[in-house]
């Protein structure tokens, strides 16, 4: 699923529930919420939504590795990623499916 299909998804039960938003407000919702999320990483540096799931910052160690085509071992410099666990709920559900 994209983020078109995931807009798509919610307007079509926003409709079901005869509540009225229009499709491109709620493209804006959506862009509004993934936008918090990545602030609230940022600033926080961990944004949990219980039941569903968890964002945070990690800090990944400079390593070793090899370049795949040519054998040769390079420098993977340290950087800062985004890890998402998946909340207990969820995993339920998709474990029951």
């Amino acid at each position: 699923m994209n983020k078109g299909s995931l807009i798509d998804a919610v307007f079509a039960k926003i409709k079901s529930e005869s509540l009225h938003v229009s499709k491109n407000d709620l493209s804006k919702i959506v862009d509004m919420l993934f936008d918090s999320i990545v602030d609230g990483v940022q600033k926080d540096k961990i944004v949990r939504i219980v039941g569903f799931g968890t964002w945070m910052c990690v800090e990944r160690k400079a390593r070793k590795g090899r370049n795949p085509s040519t054998g040769h071992e390079i420098t993977i410099p340290a950087r800062t990623d985004i890890k998402f666990s998946i909340g207990k709920q969820t995993k339920d559900i998709i474990n029951n499916y």
